[in-house]
């Protein structure tokens, strides 16, 4: 809405000057230059288990029954603010997106959060080991958007296949190996989530200092997108709905 353009604008130029200013702010809403999409707001299901440490004063443990793993997907809080911010993306995604296996065929026991694992054995940077996802936590995800009308933006593991170099943990080889994706896309049509789909992404800031901080050869990198690409015209194929 303009009100919240405005509002927005006259916000970024209080903080710009430190909150206290006498200058004005004039919008020309007379003519616009650009349409944002409904769908412009986005919130965020991360995978941090609940034992992750925070510096936080108000909360050591921030993420306890708060990320997809572990969230009560009918609390009343959540479903309410969901349906009043829809139409809205709903991004799964985070630290721990490419330590994550998509337990579709139910093969993995356990299938369970990323357990902490700080040791010189552990080939990723962010003091957890790999994660499993229950394809029943798939299933209620999509329930939630259906009902609440927001739709999900799925990172996708785009370490599967790769391993460190020898003696690194930063410097990943290999290719991109997507039949784990391709295992969960293929579900997501068969049960007709498609509509509840919004797109995938593939990686989290991998090479982020941050986050896993796993660099990546920038050609090697550029062929999974298109491997990507790829494969979501074969499972979804290339009309307007895919």
């Amino acid at each position: 809405a303009p009100q919240k353009a405005i509002a927005a604008v006259a916000l970024i130029a209080a903080a710009s000057h430190g909150g206290a200013s006498a200058d004005q702010v004039v919008v020309g809403s007379a003519m616009r230059t650009i349409r944002s999409d409904d769908r412009f707001v986005c919130v965020n299901f991360d995978w941090w288990p609940g034992n992750k440490y925070s510096k936080n004063a108000g909360a050591h443990y921030p993420w306890a029954n708060a990320t997809l793993l572990t969230v009560d997907m009918n609390n009343p809080t959540l479903r309410s603010a969901l349906k009043a911010l829809a139409p809205v993306h709903l991004r799964v995604g985070g630290s721990l997106a490419d330590q994550i296996t998509y337990d579709v065929d139910g093969s993995i026991q356990p299938c369970s959060e990323p357990p902490l694992d700080d040791s010189a054995d552990c080939v990723y940077n962010t003091g957890y080991g790999p994660g499993c996802m229950p394809l029943q936590r798939y299933d209620e995800l999509h329930q939630l958007c259906q009902d609440t009308g927001c739709q999900v933006l799925f990172g996708l593991n785009a370490l599967a296949g790769r391993t460190p170099a020898p003696n690194t943990t930063e410097l990943w080889t290999g290719d991109w190996d997507p039949t784990n994706a391709r295992q969960l896309l293929e579900y997501t049509k068969s049960r007709g989530y498609v509509s509840t789909l919004a797109g995938v992404e593939l990686g989290n800031e991998i090479d982020g200092a941050a986050g896993i901080n796993a660099k990546l050869p920038p050609a090697g990198y550029a062929n999974d997108f298109a491997t990507l690409k790829e494969l979501l015209s074969e499972v979804f194929g290339d009309g307007d709905d895919a």
